[in-house]
Order: C-alpha cells, then structure tokens, then sequence
C-alpha cells in the first residue's frame, strides 16, 4: 500500500505555500490539497493507506480529506485503508471514521470526539449563524457515530455537550465498532483487588484498563450494551406484535358485527320483497277487476247507445210501444225532469206514438 501522512493540525488548502513547506515537512500541518493530491498521482492496483496522527483542526479541510478518499475509490476501484498512530481527535477522529474501508489502530493510539468549535466576529446575529452552524456540523457526526458503532446515542450526545469530550483507547474503540482492528495487541491487564484499585483512587490515579474483581472490562461493559439494545429492540417488536394481534381482533369482531348487521338486513329485504310480492298479486287483481268493469261499463254503454238509438229511430223494437211508455222511459232517464218537460219531449221524439194516443 502507499502511505499518505496526516500529521499535526489538519488545514485548508490556503496553507499550501512554500513559505509552509517546512511545517507541512516537519508534521506540524497537513493541507487538504497535499492529501487530494498524493491520493491522485497514486498508480497501481494497491490500496491507499491514509495514516493519521492528529489533533484535529478544520472540520471542511477534513471534509475534503474524505472526499478525495471518496474520488479515488470511484476513480480506481481501488480501497483506501485509515490507520491511526497516537491519536486521531476532533476533525482527526471524524476523517478516521469516514474515510476508510478498514480502519485499524495502534495498541496505544487514543481517539478523541468533541463539539465543533469556532469564533465569530459581529453581533447576536452573527453569533446564532454560527451556532447554527456548529449544530449542524455535530448533528452529522453524532449521526455517523450511532449508525456505525454500538455506543449508547445519549453517551455520544454527551461529549458534544460544552467543555466535554469523549475518549477512547484502540480496543474500547474496536468494542465499540468504531475500528477493525488493533495493531500490536495489548497484553491482558494485571488483575487488582479493589483495595488497589481504591487507594489508586484515592491518589488521583484513573484506571480504565485493570480487570478488578468483579469490575467488568470496557470490551464486556460495550457488549452488555449491545446486548441491552438488541433486548429492548426484541420487547418492541414483541410489543408491535401484541399491539397487531389486538388490532386483528378487534378488526375481527366489528367484521363479525357487519356481518350480523348485514343479515338482519338482508331479512328486513326479504320481508319486504315479499310484501311487495303480495301488494303486486293485489294489483293484478284489481287490475283484472278493473277490466272486468271496464268491459261491463262498454256493454251498458253500448246498450244505452242501441236503446237511444232505438228511441230516435221509434221503430218499436227496441223504443216503447206507447206514448205513455215513450214518457215513461224519458222521465226515468231524466229524473229531475218534469213530468210536462218530458211528455212534451216524448211528443217531439215519438209523433207517430202522440198521434196514436190523441186518436
């Protein structure tokens, strides 16, 4: 592999100048562009090797650190490989943890979070531009940190907070998921009682690594959180599932209540269908009655029509016989008619019949 060093405070390109060369040589800074620009004159089928020993320095210089990588795994095919010496911290931490395929750790290399920091010059609004900035720039790497290792997200969201930080050494850092592997692995700690381990206390003495009795290691404490993690993610899924089956069966009995509903009117339909079946039989006989009259209604009608016929025509077969029948006849056809009005009538109609009768 090629080694391309990242060493000192990580710097924008404005820095390379050959009035820096001699900080560039010595490891005090490194330019993003000396980086960009190793990374492109890069031949070969072999992998790069980013290898960093740094206090940080300007998170868009280390932004555009991991975007050269970026480039020159599209452009190659080819892998880049991010080892970290002493110590990767602030804007060094982040280049680790996004620039590489594999990334590994010296056995002693301590790796370093912490919030963005910067000054601004102006007033209260000047100051919020900033903030909000900064802000934005931590969320991005909070994020980065919760997807890719196991760390508890309210640790991580404690070294963001002002003043703080959060360290960690290779192995915790390879508990965590954070790095691939340990260069040159460190020996198991020498094991104390917790005798030893107070009176170090006490002295100001902080010991991360001592295997106490009964003192879990900094690998077991990452592992027991994975494991808590993944346990509440199995309580939620028993709890979604739970939830579901209530869903179902609720969803069942209001199927069970439509169905019931929809029966009792499928019965209110079929008694209506056959009342209307019954009004239906009812209409047809009215209707046949109705025809029964109608035609009963022509006869008398057509019987009237011969009997007035006959009355006009006073021919004697069908009229009256006599005069006082003639007048009988009209008078009954006409109640309301007087008795002179109606023999004067039968007079006017049947003159063969009123002659008769004066003779």
């Amino acid at each position: 592999m090629s080694r391309i060093a990242v060493r000192g405070v990580i710097v924008g390109a404005a820095y390379d100048t050959p009035g820096m060369e001699t900080y560039i040589n010595s490891g005090l800074i490194t330019p993003e562009s000396r980086v960009r620009a190793a990374l492109a004159a890069l031949t070969g089928d072999a992998d790069a090797e980013l290898y960093i020993n740094s206090q940080g320095g300007s998170v868009f210089a280390a932004q555009e650190m991991v975007n050269a990588c970026e480039e020159f795994r599209q452009r190659t095919g080819r892998g880049v490989v991010v080892t970290v010496g002493a110590l990767a911290a602030s804007a060094g931490s982040m280049l680790m943890m996004l620039a590489g395929d594999v990334v590994r750790a010296h056995k002693n290399a301590k790796i370093m979070f912490h919030s963005a920091m910067s000054y601004t010059e102006g007033g209260p609004d000047a100051h919020g531009d900033t903030a909000e900035l900064l802000a934005k720039v931590n969320g991005e790497v909070q994020a980065a940190l919760v997807g890719r290792t196991s760390l508890d997200p309210d640790v991580i969201a404690g070294w963001f907070a002002e003043g703080r930080a959060g360290w960690l050494t290779a192995e915790e850092a390879r508990a965590a998921g954070l790095i691939d592997e340990v260069i040159g692995e460190m020996a198991m700690p020498p094991e104390m009682g917790r005798t030893q381990m107070t009176a170090l206390g006490e002295r100001g003495v902080q010991v991360a690594a001592f295997a106490a009795d009964g003192v879990e290691t900094v690998q077991e404490q990452a592992l027991a959180a994975r494991l808590e993690a993944v346990e509440a993610e199995r309580a939620a899924a028993v709890a979604q599932a739970t939830a579901a089956e209530s869903r179902v069966d609720e969803l069942s009995g209001q199927v069970c209540d439509l169905t019931g509903q929809l029966a009792e009117a499928g019965g209110a339909l079929s008694a209506e269908t056959e009342r209307a079946d019954g009004l239906k039989t009812e209409l047809e006989a009215a209707s046949g009655e109705l025809e029964k009259l109608r035609a009963e209604s022509a006869r008398l009608k057509a019987s009237v029509t011969r009997y007035g016929a006959g009355l006009e025509i006073g021919d004697g077969t069908d009229g009256p016989a006599t005069f006082a029948e003639a007048v009988a006849a009209i008078r009954q056809a006409n109640p309301k008619m007087s008795g002179e009005r109606a023999w004067m009538e039968a007079a006017e109609r049947f003159p063969a019949l009123h002659e008769a009768a004066k003779g």
